[in-house]
């Protein structure tokens, strides 16, 4: 009979370790898969002409502030012109439409053929991140000399606008990359952020 029970209290326990482990190994793949969309981006940032990051034909290279409102969304990919996934532009409660959806998407669509309709072709295929939304943020070096917070840091912070020449007037950026998604199977809001220093 103990040695039933004692049977008993480890099968429970080997099954609740087997539940952590996959968890964790859950955790850790969302994770990878948040760093490497964050490091494609920060390797644009690193490749592009200085002179070009911001501007408006760049999208890719827009900043998307985190902190709603914002002039330009997350990057995503899902259509944020419609349904839950609507963002609202400046504040306003209508979807945001001061650009078309493509260049609020991370994916290289196969169709149509025309690049300028692809989306920003950061990744081929969906990450498999529920909910992935993608902000860029730009700030001037000083940032680095002030206080730990970034909203403490926020009047360094460039403007969200994107124009035809960039507004970005010093010799370096730093810049801020935050990879947000809902953890799968949760209501968890999960984060990754990774910065990045740029010289002209």
């Amino acid at each position: 009979m103990i040695a039933v029970a004692i049977l008993g209290f480890a099968l429970i326990t080997m099954l609740g370790n087997i539940g952590t482990l996959n968890g964790a190994h859950q955790f850790n793949q969302e994770t990878a898969k948040a760093q490497e969309i964050a490091q494609i981006l920060a390797e644009r940032i690193h490749g592009a002409k200085f002179s070009l990051i911001g501007t408006i034909d760049h999208p890719w290279s827009w900043q998307r502030r985190a902190g709603a409102p914002a002039e330009h969304p997350p990057l995503t990919e899902t259509d944020l012109t419609t349904g839950a996934a609507a963002y609202p532009r400046l504040g306003q409660p209508v979807p945001y439409a001061g650009a078309p959806t493509h260049v609020h998407n991370l994916l290289v669509a196969p169709l149509p053929a025309t690049p300028a309709q692809r989306g920003v072709g950061l990744v081929r295929e969906a990450s498999g991140l529920e909910d992935l939304r993608v902000f860029l943020e730009y700030y001037r070096p000083g940032a680095t000399s002030t206080g730990a917070t970034w909203a403490v840091r926020d009047g360094f912070r460039y403007p969200d606008i994107a124009t035809p020449s960039s507004i970005i007037d010093d010799g370096a950026l730093i810049a801020r990359i935050i990879v947000r998604w809902r953890g799968r199977g949760t209501t968890v809001d999960r984060a990754y952020e990774m910065i990045v220093a740029r010289a002209r």
